[in-house]
């Protein structure tokens, strides 16, 4: 499996955990992305520093890669506070989301959480 395999899993945990937010418990969308972003973040560092990257997993490496993740988080927050700004439906925001985040990701940890020393 590699970033693109793992990618695919975390996004369908983070959109799965936003439509059930916003669909089952009337949450407001950004903060769906937010509860997203903490339910795929800790998933996606185990599974790319162990199968992508070949680096051990441990608490500085998740400091890095948190640091780095925030940036997506970001993205999706700015995505999904347009989209709702616009009053569209907040999944096009989360598609949009889905499309440019494995890019900004895979860029950022490639390049910064773990970059060979």
């Amino acid at each position: 499996m590699t970033f693109g395999g793992i990618g695919a899993i975390n996004t369908a945990i983070h959109a799965g955990i936003v439509i059930l937010l916003v669909e089952a418990c009337s949450v407001w969308p950004p903060v769906g992305q937010v509860f997203g972003f903490i339910g795929s973040n800790l998933f996606s560092y185990i599974a790319n520093a162990t199968i992508t990257f070949r680096r051990p997993v441990s608490l500085a490496g998740y400091a890095k890669f948190v640091s780095m993740s925030l940036t997506t988080l970001l993205t999706a927050l700015v995505l999904s506070m347009t989209v709702q700004w616009l009053g569209l439906n907040y999944l096009i925001g989360l598609a949009l989301f889905v499309l440019v985040n494995p890019l900004v990701s895979f860029a950022l940890h490639y390049l910064v959480t773990f970059k060979k020393a």
